[in-house]
């Protein structure tokens, strides 16, 4: 089942498959990227709220973010969709159906999208000429029969853990910032000598050996903008055997991008092991406790939004020794315990965490 993306006489032939459904019967087949941007390019470029979402009364609009995301993806060396674009076409617009062979008129409003929006919307006149698409096109289905596919896929498909994405990256054989932090996330849970010591959740869920209060996704997000500000092109240039540079201007500005270069992710890991151990020996109480925010989500992320500063500092004296970070936060000591009453569980809280924090060791230094 293929397509050659043929064109003749104003349309666009495509080989497909009938497939008999409860919800009615429909084609399945391939389609060029640049065939299918054609004949629903109203779609794809569209301000207003489409047909189906007015009638479903789901607002999605265009996310211009994700589309740009998309289009990034496209461009790497491993990009795939092998999940079909859910399209409808009017009978009008069917020119002719022979054999295994649907013949579509060849204009921008000839098809809608029920499901592929932003994944056809990432698509550009200079990177579509050969990818080529799955697609299921249904002929004449009726508006409410639309919305009610539209709505499935929508509200009812179950969302991957972060924490599952991160962890499979341990199973990938090419270096990648992803798969760095998610070793080095491991190595901090597994490591008796580690603060966080069968304390992040596997998977975003809680085991018999894992009963920790913050998650592995957690862990690896906070983590990974300090390796790389574009890891999955950096995942890409690994692939495609592109000499990485410790100089690369995209990401010099992250504090463990020249270790991760230089494969030393030996050192990012002894790293963050002093510099929380320092954390833990300087707030034992809070560490350790149920009810203070420090060792949970905005703690966790205000530390590490504070980790570049005290890098920095280490790196003038030319030390990353526990001492040195415990010298540091004994001069915040004094805030100690931290609550939830003064730092709340938002994203508020992270900020007033840490600039509570640093504002400590400002006014202590020199």
């Amino acid at each position: 089942m293929s397509s050659d993306g043929s064109q003749t006489n104003g349309s666009i032939d495509v080989r497909v498959l009938e497939v008999a459904q409860p919800l009615a019967s429909f084609y399945v087949g391939v389609m060029k990227a640049s065939d299918l941007r054609k004949i629903a390019a109203a779609d794809t470029r569209r301000q207003e709220l489409r047909e189906v979402e007015i009638y479903t009364g789901i607002q999605r609009e265009l996310s211009k973010k994700r589309q740009a995301e998309i289009k990034e993806y496209i461009a790497t060396f491993d990009a795939a969709f092998p999940n079909s674009f859910i399209i409808a076409v009017r009978s009008e617009d069917v020119l002719a159906q022979d054999g295994g062979t649907l013949k579509i008129r060849a204009h921008e409003k000839a098809a809608s999208i029920i499901d592929g929006q932003h994944r056809l919307a990432g698509f550009t006149e200079l990177n579509c000429d050969n990818f080529e698409l799955i697609v299921s096109v249904f002929v004449d289905l009726p508006i409410e029969d639309q919305a009610m596919l539209f709505a499935t896929i929508n509200l009812k498909q179950t969302k991957v853990s972060p924490s599952l994405v991160f962890d499979l990256f341990e199973e990938t054989k090419l270096r990648s910032p992803q798969k760095t932090c998610h070793n080095i996330c491991k190595a901090m849970n597994t490591d008796a000598q580690s603060p966080f010591f069968h304390r992040l959740k596997p998977l975003g869920k809680k085991t018999l050996d894992y009963s920790g209060i913050l998650t592995q996704a957690t862990f690896v997000k906070r983590l990974l903008p300090h390796v790389s500000n574009y890891p999955d092109k950096v995942r890409d240039n690994v692939k495609r055997r592109i000499p990485l540079s410790a100089s690369d201007s995209e990401n010099s500005d992250c504090i463990f991008w020249k270790y991760f270069v230089d494969e030393k992710d030996w050192a990012i890991l002894k790293i963050l092991m002093n510099y929380f151990n320092a954390v833990k020996d300087q707030f034992g109480g809070d560490w350790n406790s149920d009810v203070s925010p420090l060792p949970r989500s905005i703690g966790f992320s205000a530390l590490m939004k504070l980790l570049p500063v005290l890098f920095k500092k280490g790196q003038a004296q030319n030390t990353f020794e526990q001492s040195f970070f415990v010298s540091e936060f004994e001069k915040a000591r004094p805030l100690a315990p931290f609550t939830f009453d003064h730092y709340p569980a938002s994203g508020v809280g992270e900020s007033r965490l840490y600039q509570s924090i640093a504002e400590k060791l400002s006014a202590q230094s020199g």
